[in-house]
């Protein structure tokens, strides 16, 4: 599923000084033949722009993710510490949670695995460590493989939630785990809820336990709607404010209005030729989202 880190309404609501409700033409259809819902489609489609741009300037992807990866103690992201504990460096940060964890001898087709329970790890931002008993001398090379649950909550509703509800339907619920502050994203009724203690992390469209009950209620309008109204999408994120703004600014970047509704791509990024794909993000995202992006961009 494409990263999707704001909805149409906040990019609507955002102060960018850009004409979107004009883009396109007024009066325009789109599925359905609903009159004015291309904007939303359009919109919609410079949103998950901006969300890969800022995927690729960071170097992996913002939102939630699961991920597979081996490690090698002698290859500088993994190995034994002075106090005997086994560490691995993660491709992707901050860690959630972990599902399997395995090391055995770095040979040819190793064998004798020996698996070691979630509970007994310890997570940090961006390294998984297991506090056992090896020794930095004399331990051969160790093959490490490990899955585990990285990023930040970012989809939405799929369906309507009444006030007082303490379950959350959402169409991803990947990076949702016990205690996660979520923010609804619905205009003059956002709040923010926090999973419950007992939710047990899952991947894709589920009904999120929460801690309290929701204080307002959240109506989504999906696609096509019937006019006069609108699609209406509500977010559940808990990307941080500073990345929010970010895609916002690219969106700003991606989108100028010329005349009363036209809808004019920002810069291609470089001349002639085939531009590598960071080069081409960093082209395309502003100076201003770069400064706020370095702090979550992945270290190669």
């Amino acid at each position: 599923m494409a990263s999707q880190y704001l909805t149409v309404a906040e990019l609507l609501n955002a102060p960018l000084g850009l004409a979107l409700r004009s883009v396109p033409a007024a009066g325009a259809t789109g599925p359905g033949g609903v009159t004015g819902q291309q904007t939303y489609e359009e919109l919609t489609n410079v949103i998950l722009r901006a969300s890969a741009l800022a995927d690729s300037y960071c170097q992996q992807v913002l939102g939630a993710t699961v991920d597979s990866e081996e490690k090698w103690t002698e290859s500088g992201l993994a190995g034994i510490d002075q106090r005997g504990h086994l560490w691995v460096h993660t491709d992707h940060w901050p860690v959630l949670a972990v599902s399997a964890f395995q090391y055995a001898p770095a040979s040819v087709g190793a064998t004798g695995w020996t698996a070691v329970a979630p509970a007994e790890l310890i997570l940090f931002r961006e390294r998984i460590v297991y506090p056992g008993a090896f020794s930095q001398r004399g331990t051969p090379p160790l093959r490490v493989q490990y899955t585990y649950l990285s990023g930040r909550p970012a989809t939405l509703l799929t369906g309507p939630t009444a006030a007082g509800a303490t379950g959350l339907p959402v169409a991803d619920a990947s990076g949702m785990v016990a205690g996660t502050r979520l923010t609804i994203a619905d205009q003059g009724n956002t709040e923010q809820v926090t999973v419950a203690n007992g939710w047990q992390p899952l991947s894709g469209p589920a009904t999120v336990t929460l801690a309290t009950a929701t204080q307002f209620a959240h109506t989504p309008v999906f696609r096509p709607a019937t006019a006069p109204a609108q699609p209406y999408d509500i977010g559940v994120t808990a990307l941080p404010a500073d990345v929010k703004q970010a895609v916002l600014l690219i969106c700003k970047e991606l989108v100028e209005v010329r005349g009363a509704n036209a809808l004019v791509m920002g810069r291609a990024g470089g001349i002639g030729g085939t531009v590598p794909a960071v080069a081409a993000a960093t082209e395309q995202v502003p100076l201003a989202a770069q400064h706020v992006l370095d702090h979550y961009r992945r270290l190669l």
